[in-house]
């Protein structure tokens, strides 16, 4: 009986430890509300200025068995120039560029919209946000339901946008301080410049030379000319088929007036560099922005050049897409453009650049080959561009891209883990005499 009375607690202590670590694994694991935002038709798109392209965005409450809370929702764009719209989950329009137009796709319904226990999980940082009492959406007390799903499809008018690369983002805005919003991951899409077969009406062939380039070897010259007004992002368009430049933005630190751009397409390198520019060039070019003077950081930042490159060029001369460079000359030298590749379409592939000044530039590229990993790594290369949005990296040497653990995938390990020690932590501890006993014998 004696040894009898002594096992129960062990059964009872063993009882309650699981039933703890259940209720662990319950509470930590089983996230409430959790709210997805995404961007789906619009990423990795490059569409031509003046074109109207349409995409869809949703916002989703999964496990719905709390409230979130919703104000509004936004879409951010940034890059060569900003734009946003605010709109309710009716679809209706309460702010923005009248260039951006929302339809709703499914919109609430009252059964979905009361008042009780806020909650809810970012799917994207993998932890949840306590609102509190109050209004918001999904079935709360408990109840649960079905996913609450609210979609959207947007239109975008081009023309509103400068030619260059973008990235869009749709956040749902709670209008509560615990979280304030949930955001998707970005969209990136590229504006380009329509090409056309006749010559621009700032172009002409053959040139002056007035820029120290000997007048036999500039093919054409492109002249566009812009507003210097300090605080905004200028930018110049190219639509000349023989210029392989598309735009120049800038940052304009102070008012300038009118200043114009000027790209030379040559016959053969510049001359004022001493050397070709290393690699097989596509386009050899001059490049000017002003008078002298006036391209100094004082005046202007944040130069980004934009270029295409022809697939048939590739194809004829055995290019890989992945080794196009943009270099500059420099102090006697070729110095390499951290290039990245951001986007392309049936005839060309589109470039971006950025560059700290202006002066005679080379396009070039590399025959194809096969780079091996340790290679690339050992290697300085200039080629490489690293995107820091949603923790992906970008190699442009012929690498895949790579994407980090998914935030949520990595929380749920962790409980797991959590809940498997504190099991084991607790048995061990409730049976700790027997250990005991079992040690001294031995």
């Amino acid at each position: 009986m004696e040894a009898r009375s002594r096992t129960r607690p062990h059964g009872k202590y063993i009882s309650v430890g699981i039933t703890i670590a259940v209720l662990i694994m319950m509470i930590l694991s089983g996230p409430v509300s959790a709210v997805t935002i995404g961007i789906t038709g619009l990423d990795g798109t490059t569409p031509t200025k003046g074109e109207s392209i349409s995409f869809n965005v949703t916002a989703t409450i999964e496990n719905t068995d709390r409230y979130v809370p919703i104000d509004n929702f936004s879409l951010d764009i940034t890059g060569a120039t900003s734009k946003e719209v605010v709109f309710s989950t009716e679809g209706n329009v309460l702010s923005g560029d009248t260039g951006i137009t929302i339809a709703a796709v499914t919109v609430p319904s009252s059964a979905e919209y009361g008042h009780g226990d806020g909650y809810g999980y970012d799917s994207n940082v993998g932890y949840g946000h306590d609102f509190g009492d109050g209004y918001g959406y999904g079935y709360s007390y408990g109840e649960g339901g079905e996913d609450v799903v609210y979609e959207y499809t947007i239109t975008l008018d081009t023309s509103i946008l400068n030619t260059g690369a973008y990235e869009a983002v749709l956040s749902l805005n709670t209008g509560n301080s615990a979280k304030p919003s949930f955001e998707s991951s970005s969209a990136s899409f590229v504006i380009n410049t329509p090409k056309t077969s006749g010559g621009s009406s700032g172009g002409g062939g053959g040139g002056s030379g007035a820029t120290g380039e000997t007048f036999e070897n500039i093919a054409f010259k492109d002249v566009k000319t812009e507003n210097i007004l300090g605080g905004l992002e200028i930018s110049y368009t190219f639509d000349e088929e023989r210029n392989a430049i598309e735009y120049i933005n800038l940052s304009a630190l102070r008012n300038y007036g009118r200043v114009s751009a000027t790209v030379e397409v040559l016959n053969d390198d510049s001359s004022m560099v001493d050397e070709s520019a290393p690699g097989i060039v596509y386009s050899n070019l001059n490049i000017w922005v002003g008078k002298s003077g006036f391209a100094t950081e004082d005046n202007i930042a944040d130069l980004v050049i934009g270029f295409s490159v022809a697939k048939d060029w590739f194809t004829e001369n055995g290019i890989d897409d992945n080794s196009i460079v943009l270099y500059r000359h420099s102090g006697g030298n070729w110095n390499a453009l951290n290039t990245m590749k951001v986007g392309e379409d049936d005839s060309y592939i589109y470039f971006e650049a950025k560059t700290p000044g202006f002066s005679p530039f080379a396009i070039t590229g590399e025959t194809n080959s096969v780079v091996s990993e340790d290679e690339w790594l050992t290697a300085t290369d200039t080629n490489t561009s690293t995107e820091e949005s949603e923790g992906r990296m970008t190699l442009y040497k012929g690498l895949n891209r790579t994407k980090s653990a998914d935030p949520k995938t990595s929380t749920e390990h962790r409980i797991m883990l959590l809940s498997f020690a504190t099991i084991i932590g607790l048995l061990a501890y409730i049976n700790r005499g027997d250990i005991s006993k079992y040690l001294k014998k031995k």
